[in-house]
C-alpha cells in the first residue's frame, strides 16, 4: 500500500475509497476495509466489494419492508434476480409478501 508521503504522491487508499463510493455506491461500513484489502490484490477487492454492496441492498430493503425478514432466499423466491435500492424492488417484494 502506498501511503501519502508528499503532496505529489498518489494516495491509493483514498483513491480506492472514492471508487467504492462513486462507482459502486458503497457508503457505510466496510469502506475502509475494502480500501485496505484492495491493496492486497484485485481478488480481495472484488470479493469484499460484492459483500458490502449486497449487505447495503439487504439493509436498505429490510428498513423499507419491516417487519418482514428480508434475505436473499426471500428475494429469489419473489422472482427478483437483481435486487436494487429502488421503489420497483420494494413494490415487487411488497406484492410478493402479501
Amino acid at each position: 500500500m502506498l501511503d501519502k508521503c508528499s503532496s505529489s504522491d498518489f494516495d491509493t487508499f483514498e483513491y480506492t475509497r472514492q471508487i467504492a463510493f462513486h462507482n459502486w455506491g458503497i457508503e457505510s461500513w466496510g469502506i475502509d476495509e475494502l480500501a485496505y484489502l484492495s491493496q492486497l490484490g484485485t481478488e480481495f477487492l472484488h470479493y469484499f466489494a460484492s459483500e458490502v454492496a449486497v449487505r447495503e441492498i439487504l439493509d436498505y430493503l429490510q428498513m423499507q419492508l419491516s417487519p418482514y425478514k428480508i434475505d436473499p432466499i426471500i428475494i429469489n423466491a419473489c422472482g427478483i434476480a437483481v435486487p436494487r435500492k429502488d421503489q420497483n424492488t420494494i413494490e415487487k417484494l411488497t406484492n410478493c409478501l402479501k
